[in-house]
């Protein structure tokens, strides 16, 4: 029975499932000069992004990390993404349209780096201010 639902419930379900667009999103990540800072929305697609690049990833894995790093976004968004950003030094965003678009977030520094399927892979374009 766990095999059946299993196949029947997650492995056609885009959003739980390692898909040919997802996969084609961590080939991007990877062909950086230097591993990708990565967050994710849904948080789910960061297990992906572990497993299947080399991208640092800001992930909930932890039980530690889940009592004392991770309150501003877990179980949900508590600040200002772009204070996660800051904190976690974080350059890329990856996101999966079915839970949330670009211009939902209202940042005004990030660029499309790779749209496939329902999954979308933004650059944090850095504020000049703050590296000088």
């Amino acid at each position: 029975p766990a095999l059946f639902l299993q196949y029947r419930v997650v492995a056609h379900d885009v959003d739980r499932s390692v898909t040919p667009d997802l996969l084609r999103i961590m080939r991007k990540l990877d062909s950086q000069a230097h591993p990708a800072k990565l967050m994710t929305i849904p948080l789910s697609l960061a297990d992906t992004a572990l497993h299947f690049s080399t991208a640092k990833v800001l992930s909930t894995d932890s039980s530690f990390g889940h009592l004392h790093h991770y309150d501003d976004f877990f179980p949900v968004l508590q600040v200002p993404i772009t204070d996660i950003f800051s904190r976690w030094d974080i350059d890329h965003l990856l996101i999966n349209e079915n839970y949330v678009r670009p211009e939902e977030l209202g940042l005004d520094r990030i660029q499309v780096k790779l749209r496939s399927g329902n999954f979308c892979l933004l650059t944090i374009v850095p504020d000049k201010d703050k590296q000088n």
